[in-house]
């Protein structure tokens, strides 16, 4: 019927829950109704789905009387509930509808209550405020219900703290707190003494504070309000936070959290873990306070609470920004204010508003930043949020003295001082004018506000008297050390030529007006002046700034003119990497009387550095792709095991049958047999990627190969592609394995295909190249060496996005869907050229299409075409040889035997080498040739070949293996010195190879 109880209830509930099972109509609502009351201090997260079943049943019987009745109990306790879950829109909604509904002065009461509340939960602190006012008014003009009208007072209390007037917020509190307690509402009394402890928490009165958090606390404990309880231990820690004592602060918001956890109320967990995240910002614990983050937005996604959740991203913005992450601190702030645009709370809006103006502001985004700040002062002052206003103040007041709006950022500030009770909001107004004074070079006021400053910061936050008069004498010596190197330039200035002449830096003293007052030698050459040319007057910062970034050097002088020294680089007209800097020289008073230019060539550096990137980029990514290979080359491993296995199937299953297979079994075995194939496919190009796979490098001809392949091209196109082929390269022959030829083609042709979204043409041509032609750049390199055979194949298709081709040859990187590509094609393709010697290129246009271009080096070595062949006689022509099989994987080994078997083979199999040589020695002149798989337990299979070999010389070997780990034994199967069979392979496949081996041997020792 809707609800989702927890593990266990208490025993009240319990009962109720009973009951609940087989009520119906009015009878049920009120169960729920009960239901809800009683959990509603410990889970409230359960108590408002219960509520939430109550009102949609009265929702659906509303014209019944009985249910009417019902109506506004329910509604009001969905109300408050929402309102203490976050769920803004919803309980305003509920609450329009409860003073809709209201006929008596007493419902009056509780629907502005609750009208009140729901306001609040949205931001708009103005209107919850009057709404309270008017329940205070209407319930002392009643004067009938004392805890009623504490209530309501607490209601108006909360609405004033939240517009930022901590004293007034504090004055109702403690004026209904005594209603409170002199009428024995202990529920209301804890949530008047917890609404108190914030106040005075707010206003710097930490110890009074933690007093009235454990008198919250002990009325929570007495009325069973752990809901309550929990809130009261997060916020205690955060005022322990504030005083310095982080170790208590996590200890309390810890034992919340795990009271929170313990009786399954996500709701207020997420707001301990905002709490703790707070008290991470104090102590500078970022890593941590994200963390704390993370796990509170992973509750809202479960539970849908988009008012937490636009707090998190909030707070997950600023400590990207603390870190740097400016990108994903600028995306975090769109997601809060996206949360609260859905959530329709204007009051996490304005926070989202200021958490981007903050972004903004470090990413020097100043006009941006301006623009939310402005956004958040226009709602702020419309609605009476004292809070918004003030912080968007601070705010702007720090972008100004960032852009030197020094004059902008006083008048801000002195705003803020005039408009504030709130002792932190104050400190930072003063340490705004500090800043801006300073830079105004009015260093008594600057003094001043930094002493205003510490003794704030000293009344919040516990500074110890002594660090505090330190740190204002360290700003005195500081200031006073300034005013003597001010001194020193001007007594220094007939030694500064002298210092300068002989000096490798470009030095500059410019006017105020951009002229060169005076140069040095390096930097009349910055200048082109001759050297017997005079500076002074000659040149002007406009001349200076042509070969220069000319709007950046422009503002950078500007801000220096103003005080503020700044370091950039720059580029000469000559092309020359410059190092530069703006120092403001002041005089006595303070004021900026010369520009220093500083400047010295790093071109030689700046060079270097971009080699040394570039190579380290280049190491980088050949690591990467060798640890994807490795991965590749092991999974490819383990898949042509089964594959072989899955390959044996049909074999043993047509002889389970006396006569002739079915049709339809014989169907089904031949699905299994191409399936197979298909898959080992895949196999093929993860170890050809990985370079894992045995070469058999061939001199061929490229057309040769191509033409062979045609017929599974054009059977492979849908009819509406047309395929035509210009193979122009004649007899010209390179050195490949005939397979990856075949391998490149068939990808590239492919992938044309999957391209053209309807009718098209792919074209594949050969010819030859040679150095010279400026249309092969990228293969410059390559045709200098030697000329080269042209393989290329395009297609008419729609072309590639250039954002995309840079990545075309990354190992798995595909824009198909999952069911379309694995992402391997072009990589493989990559991988196989680059094996063979070759050069890949890519060339495309939007709308018209795309060439893919192989180079691949030629050879003058003779093509040696191989004969033809009859069909396998492998089955028939067994002389009842020994094979010993050592293969360790079972369903292999025993497909393996019993295919040799039927063969006529005398089969010894094991497991191991261990077995294998104990086999050996038991039958030493049965055993005609060792079938052995590579990789093996206790040794690898090149060992026990060697070892045997040693016991019989002679003896034959063909090795089996999925992929081959041994560099030089891949070298020697790649030679031609070992019989070798890949897997997959099939059984006609495995009886050929025996054959083969076990006749060259026969050659070998019987020519005639």
């Amino acid at each position: 019927m809707g609800y989702d109880p927890p593990m266990t209830f208490p025993i009240d509930c319990q009962a109720l829950l009973n009951r609940l099972r087989d009520a119906d109509g009015a009878d049920r609502v009120r169960l729920l109704l009960e239901l809800s009351n009683q959990l509603k201090t410990t889970d409230k997260l359960q108590a408002c789905r219960w509520i939430d079943e109550a009102r949609r049943m009265v929702d659906r019987e509303g014209s019944v009387d009985e249910f009417s009745a019902l109506r506004e109990s329910v509604l009001s306790a969905a109300c408050r509930l929402h309102s203490e879950l976050g769920n803004g829109a919803t309980s305003l909604e509920l609450a329009e509808e409860v003073l809709a509904m209201a006929s008596g002065d007493r419902a009056r009461v509780h629907a502005h209550h609750l009208l009140g509340m729901a306001q609040a939960v949205r931001g708009e602190a103005t209107v919850a405020r009057d709404q309270h006012q008017r329940a205070v008014d209407l319930q002392q003009a009643l004067d009938d219900d004392p805890p009623l009208l504490a209530e309501c007072m607490f209601g108006l209390a909360g609405a004033t703290l939240q517009l930022g007037d901590l004293a007034g917020g504090l004055k109702i509190a403690e004026s209904a707190l005594a209603i409170a307690r002199e009428h024995a509402a202990l529920a209301v009394a804890a949530r008047l003494a917890f609404v108190i402890g914030q106040a005075q928490s707010g206003l710097g009165e930490s110890l009074a504070a933690l007093s009235s958090f454990d008198h919250a606390l002990r009325d929570a404990r007495s009325t069973g309000d752990l809901w309550l309880e929990a809130r009261i231990e997060g916020q205690t820690g955060r005022v322990h936070s504030v005083m310095g004592d982080h170790a208590a602060a996590l200890e309390k918001c810890g034992r919340a959290l795990s009271m929170t956890r313990a009786h399954g109320d996500v709701v207020m967990t997420n707001a301990l873990l905002l709490l703790m995240s707070d008290a991470c910002t104090v102590m500078d614990a970022n890593e941590q306070g994200a963390t704390y983050l993370r796990e509170l937005l992973v509750n809202c996604e479960e539970t849908g609470n988009l008012y937490y959740e636009s707090q998190a991203w909030c707070r997950l913005a600023h400590f990207q920004s603390q870190q740097g992450e400016l990108d994903e601190a600028l995306e975090s702030a769109h997601r809060a204010l996206d949360v609260a645009d859905r959530a329709a709370n204007q009051g996490e809006r304005t926070k989202a508003q200021l958490a981007l103006g903050a972004v903004r502001q470090s990413m020097k985004s100043y006009e941006a930043a301006h623009a939310h700040f402005d956004l958040v002062l226009e709602w702020s002052r419309e609605h009476g949020d004292a809070w918004s206003e003030i912080h968007a103040l601070l705010h702007k007041a720090e972008v100004c003295i960032d852009q030197r709006d020094f004059d902008a950022a006083i008048n801000l500030a002195a705003q803020v001082l005039k408009g504030s009770t709130y002792d932190r909001s104050l400190a930072r107004a003063h340490g705004r004018l500090a800043d801006a004074y300073e830079g105004l070079g009015d260093l008594a006021n600057a003094l001043h506000h930094l002493k205003l400053n510490h003794a704030l910061v000293s009344k919040t936050a516990k500074t110890n008297e002594k660090d505090r008069l330190e740190v204002a004498r360290v700003q005195q010596e500081l200031t006073q050390a300034r005013r003597d190197a001010d001194r020193a330039v001007e007594r220094g200035e007939a030694n500064y030529r002298a210092l300068v002449e002989h000096s490798p830096y470009v030095i500059h003293q410019l006017a105020v007006d951009g002229n060169v007052i005076s140069t040095n030698p390096a930097g009349r050459l910055l200048l082109d002046l001759a050297p017997d040319v005079e500076a002074s007057g000659v040149a002007h910062l406009r001349a200076i700034k042509a070969g220069w970034e000319r709007d950046r050097v422009g503002v950078l002088f500007e801000e220096a003119c103003r005080g503020r020294s700044n370091e950039f680089q720059f580029k000469s007209g000559a092309g020359a990497f410059f190092d530069g800097c703006f120092v403001p020289i002041e005089d006595a008073a303070g004021r900026v009387r010369r520009v220093l230019f500083l400047g010295l060539d790093v071109t030689a550096r700046i060079e270097a550095e971009r080699e040394r990137g570039r190579l380290l980029r280049e190491q980088a990514e050949s690591q990467r792709l060798a640890v994807i290979g490795r991965l590749a080359a092991t999974v490819a491993h383990d898949f042509n095991n089964y594959l072989t296995s899955l390959l044996f199937r049909p074999r043993l299953i047509e002889n389970e049958f006396e006569g002739p297979v079915p049709a339809a079994v014989d169907k089904h075995l031949r699905e299994i047999e191409s399936t197979v194939t298909s898959a080992a496919g895949v196999t093929r190009q993860l170890l050809t990627f990985s370079r894992q796979q045995v070469v058999r490098p061939q001199v061929i001809v490229c057309d040769d190969v191509i033409r062979g392949l045609k017929s599974v091209l054009e059977l492979s196109l849908p009819e509406n592609v047309q395929l035509e082929f210009e193979l122009i390269s004649g007899a010209a022959a390179i050195r490949m394995d005939p397979s990856h030829l075949e391998q490149v083609v068939l990808n590239l042709v492919l992938n044309a295909r999957d391209a053209l979204v309807s009718a098209g043409q792919i074209t594949v041509v050969t010819r030859l190249m040679t150095s010279g032609d400026d249309e092969h750049t990228q293969a410059s390199a390559l045709l200098s060496k030697t000329p080269c055979v042209l393989l290329e194949v395009r297609d008419t298709g729609p072309g590639i996005d250039p954002e995309i081709i840079p990545h075309l040859f990354e190992p798995f990187f595909t824009t198909k869907s999952l069911t379309q590509g694995t992402g391997l094609g072009l990589a493989t393709v990559h991988s196989v050229v680059q094996q063979s010697g070759g050069v890949v290129s890519v060339n495309s246009q939007l709308g018209v299409g795309t060439t893919f271009r192989i180079y691949l080096p030629m050879t003058l070595a003779t093509v040696v075409r191989p004969r033809a062949e009859g069909p396998s006689q492998a089955a028939d022509t067994s002389g009842g040889e020994g094979v010993l099989l050592c293969e360790d994987d079972r369903e292999i080994r025993l497909g393996v035997e019993k295919v040799l078997q039927s063969a006529g083979y005398e089969v010894y199999s094991a497991a191991c080498p261990s077995e294998a040589l104990e086999l050996v020695q038991a039958r030493p002149a049965s055993i005609d040739l060792l079938v052995t798989d590579v990789v093996l337990p206790e040794m690898s299979g090149i060992d026990l070949a060697e070892e045997l070999r040693r016991r019989r010389p002679g003896l034959e070997v063909l090795f089996v293996s999925g992929y081959a780990t041994n560099e030089a034994f891949l070298a020697e199967i790649s030679g031609g010195e070992h019989r070798y069979l890949e897997k997959p392979f099939s059984p006609n496949d495995l009886l050929d190879a025996v054959r083969e081996t076990i006749d060259a041997q026969r050659r070998v020792t019987d020519p005639g």
